[in-house]
């Protein structure tokens, strides 16, 4: 976001709330450059987040709005696994100045306004399996809440475009292969090009049966990994935040990208996955669900996991990219080979 655009919203705000907003702090970014500003008035905290101003993000916004007040109003649901909802609401934007009440153009970027939720980004390495079978019944206690507001029957948006990524495959991997040839973690790479071009041919067949089946589809995050998953002092799962990936989809999605990301590595064949356990308690909770097997689940996870180790190799070396967001793609970069190829 440019310095012009940024004074805008600074303005906009301060508008909003009559001149009492004070402290801006630029917190966004990362490795999806996502920008996110901070900022106090009255006492309290808020949050001020950027989204590409499309018809996309305004709809993904209404949703999001939605869900949240339907998780409010559910607190009793809710209250086995949360204090409160985890998904804070975006509030409305008041004032003639404004075009929408949920989200407010500046330039090419919508904003959303939420007040500012307490919690810290979960550490991959504090996380036992106790935890991660706790927040597996938290996301499936969330999961029975979304599916009541809207849900149906139909093929799967996401294994559609997994399936169309891997007919693909090949030929983006032969191509971005020789672009790596100086970048820093050339060497896992150089391991991620091999045995994904050999494990395609496994994947495909699964995959391909899974896009053509139609699966229960609903209100997902999408993006549950760990820098979204806020929790407190003890490491339980209180909030979550940025829902810029959410959409209406197969939940397993939600599932995997939990526990894939969460698990130290991958199980050989036939030694006894923890993703069965994961998934029974899951169902407990949750049973309405109709996640497919362990198995296919590990495959999803696998594909997902190639596929986007694929899209931010064929991202670096990108020029007019922030020195923190080149840092951040790279760190989870590595977080993502060590994922894939653990043993």
């Amino acid at each position: 976001m440019n310095k012009a655009n940024s004074f805008q919203l600074e303005e906009a705000v301060q508008c909003h709330f009559f001149h009492q907003a004070k402290g801006f702090e630029a917190i966004g970014g990362g490795f999806s450059g996502t920008p996110i500003f901070r900022f106090s008035s009255d006492s309290e905290m808020w949050v001020a987040r950027g989204w590409p101003c499309s018809e996309e993000s305004r709809n993904k916004i209404e949703n999001w709005a939605k869900v949240a007040l339907h998780l409010e109003q559910h607190a009793t649901e809710l209250s086995p696994w949360f204090d409160c909802s985890p998904i804070p609401r975006p509030v409305l934007w008041q004032g003639s100045l404004f075009g929408s009440p949920l989200a407010w153009q500046v330039g090419d970027q919508l904003w959303t306004l939420t007040k500012w939720v307490p919690g810290e980004a979960l550490k991959s390495e504090c996380v036992t399996y106790d935890l991660l079978l706790n927040y597996v019944k938290q996301l499936a206690c969330l999961h029975r809440l979304t599916r009541e507001m809207q849900f149906s029957r139909s093929l799967s948006k996401g294994l559609m475009e997994r399936r169309d990524h891997l007919v693909s495959m090949q030929t983006d991997l032969s191509e971005t292969a020789p672009m790596c040839s100086r970048h820093p973690l050339k060497s896992d790479l150089s391991l991620f090009f091999i045995e994904c071009a050999d494990r395609i041919r496994i994947w495909l067949p699964t995959i391909d049966r899974l896009a053509n089946c139609p699966w229960e589809s609903h209100w997902i995050l999408r993006d549950l990994w760990r820098d979204n998953l806020l929790v407190d002092a003890n490491n339980l799962w209180i909030h979550t935040v940025d829902v810029g990936a959410s959409r209406l989809d197969w939940p397993a999605f939600d599932f995997v990208r939990l526990v894939g990301s969460l698990l130290e590595s991958r199980v050989r064949e036939g030694v006894q996955s923890p993703w069965d356990n994961l998934l029974d308690a899951y169902n407990t909770i949750n049973p309405y669900s109709d996640l497919s097997s362990p198995h296919d689940l590990q495959i999803v996870h696998e594909v997902s996991t190639a596929i986007s180790i694929l899209f931010w190799a064929k991202k670096w070396g990108e020029r007019n990219v922030a020195p923190e967001t080149e840092a951040a793609r790279l760190k989870r970069m590595k977080e993502l080979l060590k994922i894939f190829l653990a043993k």
